[in-house]
């Protein structure tokens, strides 16, 4: 997470517009949505929320902000 470039899965999603998710045993599909602005930091202060060391990850990430994805189960 901690690297100067994005993750090559992240360029599979932006160049998504629907994916399919493996989660307890089950597989379903879903919308993809790369979040920006207010979406953005309010996602981003929710996954802080959840794990602190997203901080430390994102400020190894040399100035890339992390890209952030809403799936939504369709």
């Amino acid at each position: 997470m901690g690297r100067p470039r994005h993750p090559a899965w992240s360029a599979n999603l932006d160049a998504a517009e629907h994916a399919e998710i493996h989660s307890g045993g089950e597989r379903f599909k879903v919308r993809v949505r790369r979040l920006t602005g207010a979406d953005r930091d309010r996602a981003w202060h929710r996954a802080v929320a959840y794990w602190p060391g997203y901080t430390m990850e994102q400020r190894l990430a040399t100035g890339r902000p992390f890209r952030l994805y809403e799936l939504t189960r369709i």
